[in-house]
């Protein structure tokens, strides 16, 4: 089983193909595989942005 998380993309680098997530207490990057924007909630899975959320 793999867990998820959501978090919200603070920064985009490498021309928008790596989103910096904030969530909460820590920031990390991950691959931005659904070109989602800075703002946008996402779920996070294996260092990569799954999905969009509201």
């Amino acid at each position: 089983m793999c867990l998820a998380v959501p978090g919200k993309i603070v920064e985009l680098k490498k021309k928008g193909k790596i989103a910096v997530i904030d969530y909460g207490k820590e920031k990390r990057e991950a691959a931005n595989l659904i070109n989602a924007k800075i703002g946008d909630k996402v779920i996070v899975q294996h260092k990569n942005v799954i999905e969009k959320i509201d």
